[in-house]
């Protein structure tokens, strides 16, 4: 199974997508709330970017 990732710029979650969820035709960007990871507080960029092969 094919994987797309979405990287946030500013705390470097990176998020997984099944290629086939994104109809083989991806986005460059996704908007997700998420935590970041290191402070474990919600993290203020919602704009996840994705990442080159």
């Amino acid at each position: 199974m094919e994987l797309i990732y979405y990287k946030c710029p500013l705390c470097g979650f990176i998020h997984q997508v099944p290629e086939y969820w994104m109809d083989f035709s991806p986005e460059d960007e996704l908007e997700m709330e998420h935590i970041n990871l290191e402070t474990k507080e919600p993290c203020s960029e919602t704009k996840l970017q994705k990442v080159k092969p």
